[in-house]
């Protein structure tokens, strides 16, 4: 399954829906409901360039659940900013109707620095402190939140497709999601805390960055530098098109509203992803 899931084969959305029917129908739904809103973002954005909203660092849950979870119940994002665009906050507040029994809790790149130095080691806060890339901050800050607290991490420009509470069962300790060339992606992650994987995916971030030997944040970071550790663990996986989504919301412009910010392949063009002191 880890072989597959690495190299990857296309999956198709005939497939998921045999698999998960429901979660598949409605996700479609969602996708309407979405790029319906998108559309109407994009031209509030034409017109309010300047708009901004601020997404909280703390959202209640809007339901409290008793039943226990092995996975604790938050969310965690971050983002280069607090103050998004309309797109970006109707996506944050839309994961809240799906997730409602849920925490969720923002930190902007720079919080997040400040937060991994007050809880980890400073070996682990020195290595992400010298990312001067926010996707490969991002990126290595998911891992280590899941790590210690557990939870669910989610891109800001991504969204849910199915009631949260559903996808995950009261005893799953990780999920991961298969994108649609069939291999993981890390733009959604759910873990209990201090789990293996997660412990060997720091390990193997925090090398990749140290020797500093690859110049691709993909590669470095991202969901390439997951595939080697997935072969040594049993996993669950489910199709991103019946979990989450990224962009239904959302497209480059609505993310990155201000001037000089872009896609983290466009800015590695012209930044090193390590600082060259490190």
């Amino acid at each position: 399954m880890a072989g597959e899931l690495r190299h990857g084969s296309q999956r198709t959305g005939f497939k998921d829906f045999q698999e998960y029917p429901a979660a598949f129908l409605f996700s479609r739904i969602v996708k309407i409901l979405a790029n319906s809103i998108k559309i109407f973002c994009i031209f509030h954005s034409f017109l309010f360039p300047r708009f901004r909203c601020e997404i909280p660092a703390r959202s209640a849950p809007l339901i409290k659940s008793k039943r226990q979870k092995t996975i604790p119940r938050i969310v965690w994002q971050t983002n280069y900013t607090n103050k998004v665009s309309l797109a970006v906050y109707i996506a944050n507040r839309f994961n809240r109707l799906l997730a409602p029994t849920y925490e969720f809790r923002f930190m902007t790149n720079d919080q997040g620095k400040a937060y991994v130095s007050e809880n980890f080691e400073p070996h682990i806060a020195e290595t992400l402190e010298n990312l001067q890339i926010g996707a490969a901050v991002a990126d290595y800050w998911r891992i280590l939140v899941l790590l210690r607290n557990g939870g669910v991490y989610l891109d800001i420009d991504a969204n849910l497709v199915w009631p949260l509470e559903r996808t995950l069962s009261s005893k799953a300790t990780e999920l991961l999601l298969i994108d649609r060339n069939g291999c993981a992606t890390n733009s959604f992650l759910a873990s209990a805390p201090n789990n293996s994987f997660f412990a060997a995916l720091e390990n193997k971030v925090r090398s990749n960055i140290v020797e500093n030997s690859v110049s691709d944040v993909f590669e470095m970071t991202g969901p390439a530098a997951m595939w080697p550790v997935l072969e040594k663990f049993d996993l669950e996986y489910r199709p991103y098109r019946t979990v989450s989504h990224q962009g239904q919301f959302t497209n480059p412009k609505l993310q990155y509203p201000d001037k000089g910010r872009g896609k983290w392949w466009e800015e590695q063009k012209n930044t090193a992803i390590v600082k060259d002191r490190y």
